[in-house]
C-alpha cells in the first residue's frame, strides 16, 4: 500500500464514520488519530475535548484533546488540520506557528484571566481549564507539549520546530502529518525508537560496563553500568515519559513518585544514593560495545526503556529541574538487558513484570501473544458473522490482537485483494484488544474503570480475565465470543444513539454511552436475575432490536443528567466519571424498564445449553491441541529439552518423569493422555520462560 492509498483509505474510513455517527469528519479524525497515538505509545489515553473561541483582544483559541501526563508532570495539547479531500497539501511552518498559538492562548488565558468565567460549566474545557489552573498554582506543570495531527504532508521546508516558553514553563512542538503515520502503520513497531548516545551526552565518554550473560542459547546479553544522576535526570527531562516502558508508564502510579527518601538522600546524602537506591533497569533492542584495555564502554543503545526504577529517574530530574540539585555526585545503578529485535515483543513484558513485582506489574499488562489473546484471534478468524441485509457472503469480526494487524494484512495486497479482504473483514467489524476490555467491562458493569481510559481499562480487564484463564480457560470458547460481539453491536449502536439524540450537546459521548449501557445490564440483573436480553437474536441479526434502541436512549438521558449534575463533586465531568462513587450513585437510581422491554427478555435458562455445549467443546479441543503438539514436537524435541534441564538442575523428579515419557515416543509408541500432555507443554513454557529452551 502507497502513502496516498493509506491516505485515502484514512479519509473514507472517517468519512463513513462521520456519517454514520452523525457527526463531522473533523471529530471523528480526531478520536480515529489520538487512538493510534495512544497505540503507539505516543501518550496514554488522552482526552478528546473540542474547544473554540476567542480571548483577549480576540484572539482565536482552539484545541481538539488534552492529556496531564503524570508519568513526567506534562500537559500535553492536541489539535487537528484535517483536509479530507483528495488532493493533497502541506502543513507549513507558519500554519504550525498559528496552531500551537491558539492552543497556547488557552493556557495563558486560563490561567491570566477570566476565561473560564465566560466557558459554560457543563463543557469538557470547563473542568480541563480548572484542573489546568490547580496544577498551574501547584506547580505541577514541567512541560507542555504541543501535538498537530494532520492528513496533510509536512512541508519540506520545516527543519526545525521553534519553542518558547509560556508562563515560564517549557514546551516541544510535535507535527504528525500523513507520513508520520504511515511510517508508523508501516513498520509496526508499536512506538517510534528512542536511541542514546551515551558519548554525546557523557563528555565523549561511554558508559564502563560489565557483561554479565552471554549465553548462546539465550535470546538476550545483560550488562552491569553506572549512569550519572545528572545524566540520568538530563535524559528523562528531554524524553519524559517515553522513555518508560508501556506497561510500567500505564499501570504504575508513579505521581507520588517524588519519593521522599529519594530527594531526602538527594539533598543531605548524595554521595551514598548508589548504596541506598537499588537502580534501575533498562531494556534495548541493539547496543553499540567497545571493547578497550580498561574493560568495556556501552556507547549507545536503541529503543532504551525503562522498566524498573521509573520513581528513580524522575526524582532525580524533579530535583533538577524544580530545586536546582547539581547530582554531580550522584550514581546510579543500571542492569541492562539488550533483546533482539525480533525477540522484543515476547520478552520485554516478561522482563518488566519479574522486575516490578513487588508493584504487581500482572499478567495485566497482558502483551499480544498471551493465549487468551491468541484464542480469540483464532475463533473470530474462523466463525463468520450471519449474512444480512440480503448479501450472499458472510464476514468476519476480525479481532486485532496485535497493533495495527488489520492494517498490516492489507500493506502488501494489490487494490483487488484489498477490495476482497474489506469486504469480508470490514473496518465497522475490527475489534481491538482494548475495544474487547472497554466492551467486557462494560457488560460487566465496570464504567467507571472504562473512563479511566483504554490502558488502565485495559489492566483490570486483564487482572481478572487472566485469573480466570488460570482457573478455566474454556470459558473463554465460541460462546464467549459471540456475546464479545454482540455487546460490541449494542455499544456501536449506543454512540450512535447518543450522537443523533437531541439531548446530546457533543460532549461527553464515551462515559454517556459506558454508563447507560452498564446501567442497563445492572438494572436487569436487579430487577429480573432471571432473565435476559436476546444476545442470540442480536449476533443472528446482526443489529440491536427497536425496542432496545428505544431503552438505551432512555437510560443514555438519565446518565448525561447524572454525570453532568450541578451537585456532583468534581468539576471536570471526565473526572468524575473515574470514580467509584459516581457508578455507586449512579446505580442507586430506581429506572423503570419499559413493558415491552420486559416482555422481549429471555429466560435465562434458553442460553444455559449453549454455553455448555461450548465449555465443552473447548475442553475437548484444548486437550487434542495438546496432545498433537507434544506429538507433533517429536521425541527428539523433547529428548533434547530433557537433556538441557537436567544439565541446569531445575527439574522435579515428576517433571524429569514427564519429559522422559516425551522424549521416548518413538521407542514404547505409548503417547502422552491428554492430562499429561498438558502438564508437559506448562513444563515447556515454564522452561522457556527461564531461558531453557532447543533451537
Amino acid at each position: 500500500m502507497t502513502i496516498d492509498e493509506y491516505r485515502l483509505n484514512l479519509i473514507e474510513e472517517i468519512k463513513l464514520s462521520a456519517e454514520y455517527f452523525n457527526s463531522y469528519a473533523e471529530k471523528e479524525f480526531v478520536k480515529v488519530m489520538i487512538e493510534k497515538l495512544s497505540d503507539y505509545e505516543e501518550m496514554i489515553d488522552p482526552v478528546e475535548c473540542y474547544y473554540e473561541g476567542f480571548g483577549r483582544n480576540r484572539k482565536k483559541i482552539q484545541f481538539d484533546g488534552y492529556l496531564f501526563d503524570e508519568a513526567d508532570d506534562s500537559l500535553i495539547m492536541i489539535m487537528c488540520d484535517y483536509v479530507g479531500e483528495i488532493q493533497t497539501s502541506n502543513i507549513t511552518a507558519s500554519l504550525i506557528d498559528t496552531y500551537v498559538g491558539r492552543m497556547a492562548s488557552f493556557v495563558e488565558e486560563v490561567i491570566s484571566s477570566d476565561l473560564l468565567d465566560n466557558i459554560d460549566i457543563s463543557e469538557p474545557a470547563y473542568g480541563f481549564g480548572m484542573d489546568l489552573k490547580r496544577k498551574y498554582d501547584n506547580d505541577e506543570i514541567n512541560k507542555i507539549k504541543f501535538y498537530i495531527i494532520t492528513d496533510k504532508y509536512l512541508s519540506n521546508q520545516v527543519k526545525t520546530l521553534k519553542a518558547e516558553k509560556i508562563l515560564g514553563i517549557d514546551t516541544e512542538h510535535h507535527v504528525w502529518d500523513i507520513e508520520r503515520f504511515y511510517r508508523m502503520d508501516s513498520l509496526n513497531k508499536g512506538k517510534e525508537e528512542i536511541r542514546i548516545d551515551f558519548k554525546a551526552i557523557n563528555n565523549g565518554k561511554g558508559l564502563m560496563g560489565i557483561l554479565a550473560t552471554d549465553d548462546k542459547h539465550l535470546d538476550y546479553k545483560a550488562y552491569l553500568s553506572i549512569v550519572p544522576g545528572i545524566l540520568l535526570a538530563n535524559l528523562y527531562l528531554e524524553y519524559g515519559s517515553k522513555l518508560l516502558e508501556g506497561n510500567v508508564r500505564s499501570f504504575l502510579s508513579i505521581k507520588s513518585g517524588v519519593n521522599k527518601g529519594i530527594q531526602k538522600t538527594i539533598l543531605n546524602e548524595p554521595e551514598k544514593f548508589f548504596t541506598y537506591n537499588n537502580g534501575i533497569a533498562v531494556t534495548a533492542t541493539k547496543a553499540d560495545i567497545e571493547r578497550t584495555n580498561d574493560g568495556l564502554l556501552i556507547n549507545s543503545i536503541e529503543d532504551m526503556q525503562i522498566i524498573n526504577g521509573a520513581q528513580t529517574t524522575a526524582s532525580l530530574a524533579i530535583a533538577k529541574h524544580k530545586y536546582g540539585r547539581k547530582l554531580d555526585d550522584i550514581y546510579v545503578p543500571m542492569k541492562l538487558t539488550v533483546v533482539e529485535k525480533d525477540k522484543a515483543e515476547q520478552l520485554i513484558p516478561f522482563i518488566s513484570k519479574y522486575s516490578n513485582s513487588q508493584n504487581k506489574v500482572s499478567e495485566a499488562d497482558f502483551f499480544s501473544n498471551h493465549p487468551f489473546h491468541i484464542r480469540m484471534e483464532q475463533i473470530s478468524r474462523k466463525m463468520p458473522a450471519p449474512a444480512i441485509a440480503g448479501n450472499q457472503y458472510q464476514t468476519h469480526w476480525y479481532y486485532e490482537r496485535t497493533r495495527g494487524q488489520y492494517q498490516q494484512e492489507q500493506m502488501k495486497m494489490t487494490a483487488s485483494q484489498r477490495a476482497k479482504f474489506i469486504l469480508k473483514n470490514p473496518k465497522s467489524q475490527v475489534i481491538s484488544k482494548t475495544d474487547l476490555a472497554k466492551f467486557m467491562n462494560t457488560y460487566f458493569k465496570k464504567p467507571h474503570v472504562v473512563s479511566l481510559g483504554a490502558q488502565r481499562n485495559m489492566r483490570d480487564f486483564a487482572d481478572s480475565t487472566s485469573s480466570k484463564w488460570d482457573s478455566d480457560d474454556s470459558v473463554f470458547n465460541d460462546f464467549y465470543y459471540r456475546r464479545v460481539v454482540s455487546v460490541a453491536i449494542m455499544f456501536k449502536q449506543a454512540e450512535k444513539i447518543v450522537m443523533s439524540a437531541d439531548w446530546y450537546e457533543q460532549g461527553y459521548r464515551a462515559n454517556i454511552v459506558t454508563y447507560s449501557l452498564s446501567k442497563l445490564f445492572d438494572s436487569l440483573s436487579t430487577k429480573y436475575p432471571n432473565k435476559s436480553i436476546d444476545y442470540k437474536t442480536i449476533w443472528q441479526t446482526q443489529r440491536v432490536p427497536d425496542y432496545l434502541i428505544d431503552e438505551i436512549e432512555n437510560i443514555g438521558k438519565l446518565a448525561l443528567d447524572h454525570i453532568t449534575n450541578d451537585r456532583r463533586p468534581i468539576q471536570n465531568v471526565t473526572e468524575w466519571c473515574k470514580k467509584q462513587e459516581c457508578w455507586n450513585s449512579f446505580k442507586n437510581i430506581d429506572y423503570q424498564f419499559s413493558e415491552i422491554f420486559i416482555n422481549k427478555l429471555i429466560d435465562k435458562n434458553n442460553e444455559v445449553k449453549d454455553e455448555l455445549n461450548s465449555h465443552k467443546d473447548q475442553k475437548l479441543s484444548n486437550q487434542v491441541s495438546l496432545e498433537i503438539q507434544v506429538v507433533n514436537l517429536g521425541s527428539s524435541y523433547w529428548g533434547k529439552l530433557l537433556n538441557k534441564a537436567l544439565a541446569f538442575n531445575v527439574l522435579l523428579p515428576k517433571e524429569k518423569d514427564l519429559l522422559t515419557l516425551a522424549a521416548q515416543m518413538d521407542k514404547t509408541g505409548r503417547t502422552p493422555s491428554s492430562a499429561q500432555a498438558r502438564l508437559i507443554i506448562e513444563i515447556k513454557n515454564r522452561l522457556e520462560e527461564e531461558g531453557i529452551k532447543v533451537e
